[in-house]
């Protein structure tokens, strides 16, 4: 594809002489016209495996107090039933189906993240509000299963094209977290949601214009909840969700959107939720032929950072057999000192969000318990004796390698042993197995209880072959009570 602004790129930024309308249709044009043989074997694999987890992380989600609060507010609501709450069975409208669905797959902060991009990793959460958004709508559409998986791809590459030609706003050395008030997971989603809304509908490349510019008025997320352990961490990736599908509808009703979606002055992505765009030619390099997705799985409930520490903690326990009891101190060592992982533990207002965001919490409960599911962060495993009195006795240390983590224990009347682990399991670089997603899988099944083990098995065959499937329907329908 030739640059619509040259090839000279130093220096670019809003105000250079660029054809901005070429690149949104461009942009749009991939969305629409791109089929299930466009994407290649690895691209396919790695979706289904996603639709696996993400459908798992929303089951899972289901057994949270927070989500059954939320779910009587929507339950009040006099709508069309559209399409199916997971673990729940209920029927919502699709924008709110789909809301809670995205809501209910980032509860323990479980699903797979991170794009790669020339060998760098970039943090990222879109597969959370796009792998559950094409669900809702593919069964409001009986899509295909081959319309699925290229639906959610193409929402993947779109918003992960923006987060990246953006750059990354994520500082490490930030004490609070994201360097702007917005979270990206709240605002390139958006984009990935109206994309999938329209490639599903199958609305034109016009429509699809106006609905970027519709959705760019209702993105919302405030970055701060990762540090507040607040709820409302997971808020936005529902919200997003939502805010893309009523876009597309609103689109496909008649509704003009601005102009300028991307790059206006007064009201493009680039102008208000990023800080510029410092690498344009990631918005339309290779558009078409390579398709951006998240490639990292988590191992175990809470932040990324969290799964290193977590397995190192898990080995010790395996190979020494001490007990709580046993432990006199203990120091994590994690390479990324980010602010809400480092910050003083103490348990909040929302337990499940101050446990799943901080290294002493998932070092000390992988101590005590040797292992880290979705229970343990629930307020009633969170205030465990055990764990609490093993995070009072856990310091943190710099590590002085630059990845992973290390978890040093002395032990009373004992050694002082420990456990160094590079890169944690889900990583490109050490991926997890089909059958390690299913026992994952599994996991959360048995702890939302909501699905019987013979609807568990048919599920995760159905989503082994999804392409296969004339209507996705079916998913949902083994997919709730």
């Amino acid at each position: 594809m030739v640059s619509p602004h040259g090839n000279n790129l130093e220096g670019w930024n809003m105000s250079s002489d660029i054809d901005e309308d070429e690149i949104l249709r461009e942009l749009s044009e991939n969305v629409l016209r791109t089929t299930f043989s466009d994407l290649d074997r690895p691209v396919v694999s790695n979706t289904k495996q996603r639709l696996l987890d993400m459908v798992g992380c929303a089951i899972g989600g289901a057994g949270l107090e927070d989500v059954e609060q939320l779910m009587d507010v929507f339950r009040g609501r006099d709508s069309e039933p559209g399409a199916t709450v997971l673990g729940y069975g209920s029927k919502l409208s699709l924008p709110d189906a789909a809301m809670v669905n995205c809501i209910m797959g980032r509860s323990f902060d479980w699903g797979p993240l991170t794009l790669v991009v020339d060998g760098e990793r970039i943090p990222s959460h879109i597969t959370e509000t796009s792998v559950l958004t094409a669900l809702a709508v593919g069964e409001y559409v009986q899509a295909s299963g081959e319309e699925l998986l290229t639906a959610i791809v193409v929402g993947d590459d779109l918003a992960s094209r923006m987060w990246m030609a953006g750059g990354t706003r994520w500082d490490p050395d930030e004490s609070s977290g994201p360097s702007t008030g917005f979270e990206q997971w709240g605002t390139v989603t958006s984009f990935a949601s109206t994309a999938i809304a329209a490639h599903l509908f199958d609305l034109s490349v016009s429509e699809l214009e106006n609905a970027f510019g519709v959705v760019i008025n209702m993105i919302s997320g405030a970055g701060h909840g990762l540090w507040d352990g607040a709820t409302t961490f997971k808020l936005s990736q529902g919200t997003s969700a939502r805010s893309g599908i009523l876009a597309a509808q609103l689109a496909e009703s008649g509704w003009v959107g601005i102009d300028r979606p991307l790059f206006g002055e007064r009201g493009g992505y680039f102008t208000v939720f990023d800080n510029g765009c410092g690498y344009p030619e990631l918005l339309y390099e290779e558009l078409g032929e390579t398709f951006y997705t998240e490639v990292c799985f988590k191992t175990n409930p809470g932040g990324r950072p969290t799964d290193a520490p977590i397995e190192a903690a898990v080995t010790l326990v395996q190979e020494y057999g001490f007990t709580p009891r046993d432990i006199e101190s203990v120091i994590v060592r994690p390479s990324v000192m980010a602010g809400h992982y480092t910050k003083p533990y103490e348990i909040g207002e929302y337990p499940t969000g101050d446990a799943l965001f901080s290294y002493k919490y998932a070092a000390a409960n992988a101590l005590v318990r040797g292992r880290a599911i979705n229970e343990d962060y629930t307020e009633e495993g969170i205030r465990n004796p055990d764990v609490q009195r093993t995070i009072q006795r856990t310091t943190l240390e710099e590590l002085d390698k630059e990845k992973g983590a290390e978890v040093e224990v002395t032990l009373a009347d004992g050694p002082t042993i420990s456990e160094y682990v590079p890169v944690p399991p889900g990583d490109p670089s050490n991926p997890l197995t089909w059958e390690e997603l299913e026992e994952k899988f599994r996991t959360q099944v048995e702890f939302s209880e909501t699905i019987s083990r013979e609807d568990t098995q048919k599920l995760i065959e159905q989503i082994k072959s999804v392409e296969q499937l004339r209507t996705v329907t079916s998913l949902p329908e083994l997919a709730a009570q």
